[in-house]
């Protein structure tokens, strides 16, 4: 197994993309969240602070990063996952509350860690919905 910091030096100026469902989102946000903070994510329960520091003022724990029902609400996962990032992450995202996401949604993130000249996008292929949306330059 890697350590966090080979990961990071193996993928120093690569680009990787994921292209798939939620499992695939989950694989993509354990990677950006580890190569930003320079260490995995716990498997389960609550995520570090912002950005990945931990603050030395107690705060509220948060809900895990890859666990969206934990935010209350799509649109929070969305503002809230992408925060943790520290501005690193494009998300353009969007999704109805409810069960109107089986007929339109888009999901596409893009994290940009300049320290390592490495990117990781996520774009969401989600049964027969056409994938919108568009790569950064």
């Amino acid at each position: 197994r890697f350590s966090a910091e080979e990961a990071r030096d193996c993928l120093r100026n690569r680009h990787i993309l994921f292209m798939g469902d939620s499992v695939t989102r989950y694989q993509y946000l354990a990677l950006a969240a580890m190569l930003n903070t320079g260490s995995f994510l716990p498997r389960h329960g609550t995520q570090p602070t912002q950005g990945g520091k931990k603050s030395a003022e107690a705060e509220e724990p948060r809900p895990h990063l890859c666990m969206p029902a934990g935010w209350g609400s799509w649109k929070e996962h969305y503002l809230q996952s992408s925060e943790f990032f520290g501005g690193k992450e494009m998300c353009q995202c969007w999704r109805p509350e409810g069960l109107a996401f089986f007929k339109e949604h888009v999901e596409n993130r893009f994290f940009h860690d300049a320290e390592i000249n490495t990117s990781v996008s996520y774009i969401q292929v989600f049964g027969t919905l056409p994938v919108h949306g568009y790569l950064p330059v």
